[in-house]
């Protein structure tokens, strides 16, 4: 995985089992990680937008 990727991994709890797993690319500029909390939650709701569910968009609503 390249520097600026953030991956993305949600499992339950009681059985571990991976309920979601993503990553976004991207996330250098210029050599350095990105740190904009913007772009950040942006890269976070594609990856949740390809399970058709974005959570992140209803915290900026």
């Amino acid at each position: 995985m390249d520097a600026g990727t953030l991956t993305l991994l949600i499992a339950d709890k009681k059985t571990g089992e991976i309920l979601l797993q993503g990553f976004a690319s991207g996330l250098k500029e210029g050599g350095a990680i990105v740190k904009d909390k913007v772009k950040i939650q942006q890269a976070t709701s594609s990856i949740f937008k390809e399970f058709g569910n974005s959570p992140i968009d209803k915290v900026n609503e």
